[in-house]
């Protein structure tokens, strides 16, 4: 589609894909605690898991850990060329009871310059070509409401987009070399508001909000304010959980390109190993169509978590993308420090 590209070097794109994050989350230590080690009891376990998928977290009053992880992702979207990015994440989290603060800052480096972070996940805005992208996405939608005109399914451009000014082009310009960007920081609230030992073994809710601390020329940000909330119900047999999660978005649109509004969604799958020194899950996850007239975004995911002691832990988690609004694939290392 319509991309230039311009400058030399390699490049890379945002952090974690649309599930990393959440599939560092449910492995992480730092919400399962020392009772995910070997010997615990099945109640023990149990409550363990219940308190990492809930989000709640085993901390004690106003005790702050550290969680981080380390991604690389690749992605064209719909893009001609490829954005590759490595994206380093730190978690700070403090807990009170049932009540749980965190704060995310990552820091991204990429190519390409036309992947932002919006609500925390990468998304295709065109960075500060958002306008750009705004219009070939118009024309996207003039195409495919023109019945397919222009043969091969292609989209059909409007020509009043098409103009000899600069600003009216629907040109993407496509930086090929790297650069680094400190990315908003995502803060969290999440609440346990039950917990037990049955089929239903937890349900939690959260608030999130990305303050618009970077500008849109950052290419890693979108210069507006994102704010979400959701649920999550955890259900369980044994070692066997069974998650579902909804959540509501509202994003703040950027300059030429307007964001909608709308649901994420997912759904897992998580069983102990090795004697409970290691968890594996199974995700899949997607939202709503941020950009009109593209499709919306959807992954799956494969992690692994292995118990080293004291509320420590490392895991991996590799994610493919099944739409082009997600990233194609993308790798993450994570761990997690603080007490059992």
């Amino acid at each position: 589609m319509w991309t230039r590209i311009e400058g030399g070097g390699v490049g890379a794109p945002g952090p974690l894909g649309f599930l990393g994050a959440l599939v560092l989350l449910l492995l992480s230590p730092a919400f399962s605690g020392g009772l995910w080690g070997p010997g615990a009891s099945d109640r023990d376990r149990s409550g363990s898991l219940l308190r990492s998928l809930s989000q709640k977290g085993v901390l004690a009053a106003q005790e702050v850990r550290y969680s981080g992880s380390l991604s690389y992702s690749s992605g064209r979207y719909f893009f001609e060329e490829t954005t590759r990015s490595f994206t380093f994440g730190s978690t700070f989290s403090m807990g009170f009871g049932s009540l749980e603060l965190s704060v995310n800052v990552p820091i991204v480096v990429q190519n390409g310059g036309l992947v932002s972070l919006v609500g925390g996940i990468p998304v295709p805005t065109g960075g500060d070509q958002s306008e750009v992208v705004g219009r070939q996405q118009s024309g996207r939608n003039q195409g495919s409401q023109g019945g397919g005109q222009g043969g091969g399914g292609q989209s059909v451009i409007d020509p009043l987009l098409l103009t000899s000014s600069v600003e009216e082009s629907t040109d993407i310009v496509f930086r090929d070399s790297y650069s680094a960007k400190v990315a908003d920081p995502f803060f969290q609230g999440s609440l346990t508001v039950y917990e037990g030992f049955g089929v239903v073994r937890s349900l939690g809710v959260r608030l999130g909000i990305k303050p618009p601390i970077v500008g849109l020329d950052s290419g890693v940000g979108t210069g507006e304010w994102d704010l979400g909330a959701g649920s999550t119900v955890v259900l369980g047999v044994g070692d066997n959980l069974i998650f579902g999660d909804l959540g509501f978005w509202r994003y703040g649109d950027i300059q030429g390109l307007k964001l909608t509004d709308g649901f994420s969604y997912a759904g897992g799958f998580s069983r102990s190993l090795l004697g409970n020194r290691a968890s594996m899950m199974v995700t899949l996850a997607g939202a709503q169509a941020l950009i009109p007239s593209s499709e919306s975004p959807l992954s799956a995911a494969l992690g692994l978590g292995y118990f080293l002691g004291s509320g420590r832990m490392i895991n991996v988690s590799i994610a493919a993308g099944l739409s082009e609004t997600s990233p194609d694939w993308s790798v993450t290392l994570g761990w997690s420090l603080g007490r059992g």
